[in-house]
């Protein structure tokens, strides 16, 4: 985040506090303060005032190569078309109501999934699928999870849970149906629209709920006949 107002910054970092799936990696005055920052660093979104010190967040923009996504955050009226015109995501006018800042967030994601969708036509992507590992990005740390230590999977929106045996929560950046395609089909299956699961941690069912050990989770209509036949086909 660039801001040269300290209150600004303040009401940002909380809405920013209040999306689980966001982390925020910093906070400065000035473009030139935080150029270090993004050129070290792998950013996805950044939030930046229009008028700030040093140099005009517009122009701050154009020397960006490569460019994180961009929302801009401002008081200033005048720069909405300039904005655009260099792919901004959104133009937020302050003071900056949590709805709106949230309605640009989910267009940052949904720009953010787009773009990660080549890769499924990729043949690095379709490797990936026959390793026994996934890996992650979550709260700007990378995760090697081993397919085996895989619990279950919560999707959450725009963004998805993976929780592992020893009861880590891991949130990150994705589609539980892309998901859903590049995990192992023999080692999981969808059982509602909001949960995968591992099959050989499944202990047992009652009615439209499946355990997993002491876990509990429900079981959808539509996913039922299909996982019967996949997890009791024996009984």
């Amino acid at each position: 985040m660039i801001d040269g107002v300290k209150a600004d910054q303040e009401l940002i970092r909380d809405h920013i506090a209040k999306i689980p799936y966001l982390h925020l990696d910093g906070s400065f005055c000035s473009p030139l303060e935080a150029m270090p920052d993004i050129q070290e660093n792998n950013i996805d979104l950044l939030f930046m005032d229009v008028n700030t010190p040093d140099i005009n967040g517009i122009e701050f923009l154009r020397m960006l190569n490569p460019k994180p996504m961009v929302v801009f955050t401002t008081a200033c009226r005048d720069y909405a078309f300039e904005g655009f015109q260099l792919g901004v995501i959104d133009y937020l006018l302050k003071p900056i109501e949590f709805q709106d800042f949230f309605k640009a967030v989910s267009k940052a994601t949904r720009q953010f999934h787009w773009l990660e969708l080549p890769r499924k036509n990729d043949p690095a992507f379709a490797k990936a699928k026959e390793k026994d590992y996934l890996v992650i990005k979550s709260n700007r740390r990378l995760y090697r999870i081993p397919i085996p230590d895989i619990t279950y999977i919560e999707g959450m929106k725009e963004y998805v849970a993976v929780y592992t045996g020893d009861h880590k929560k891991l949130l990150f950046l994705h589609s539980l149906k892309n998901l859903e395609d590049t995990l192992p089909h023999d080692q999981f299956i969808r059982i509602h629209k909001s949960y995968i699961i591992a099959i050989d941690k499944v202990t047992s069912m009652e009615g439209n709920q499946v355990y997993l050990g002491e876990m509990k989770l429900p079981l959808g209509e539509r996913y039922k006949e299909r996982f019967f036949e996949t997890v009791f086909s024996t009984l």
